[in-house]
């Protein structure tokens, strides 16, 4: 879940890309799971899906550990960057995320997918292959 006030915009990564609204100081948490935010769903579940819901799913979900992890607020439109203005992070059991340097307002919030979705450095995302 955004614990920082972002808005939705056009990408020069990717279509659309969530932005600080707001100037964001280097380590401020950014993002905080929340269970009813934040779902998890086997894979398992999801692989006899008809072929729109996979498509869906394989857009703004990420996998790890046989789940697909999906965010129903906008932080399902933080795009790519090798190199990323914020980072996933552990505190005990509980991951979240903040800003590896200072983010200025209207700058677009970027993460390294690899960090976060295991499917992602074949390019090729698990339900499409299915």
């Amino acid at each position: 879940m955004i614990v920082v006030e972002t808005e939705l915009r056009a990408s020069p990564i990717h279509g659309i890309g969530l932005f600080a609204s707001v100037p964001i100081e280097k380590g401020e948490v950014l993002l905080r799971p929340h269970a009813l935010i934040d779902l998890e769903i086997p894979l398992s579940r999801l692989l006899g899906a008809p072929r729109e819901i996979r498509d869906f799913f394989d857009t703004y979900g990420t996998v790890w550990d046989d789940k697909l992890s999906f965010a129903m607020d906008d932080s399902r439109f933080m795009n790519h960057s090798f190199r990323p203005n914020t980072r996933i992070a552990w505190d005990g059991d509980q991951w979240y995320y903040n800003a590896l340097r200072d983010i200025e307002a209207g700058e677009e919030l970027t993460c390294d997918y690899r960090d976060i979705d295991q499917a992602f450095d074949s390019y090729s995302h698990t339900l499409k292959n299915q």
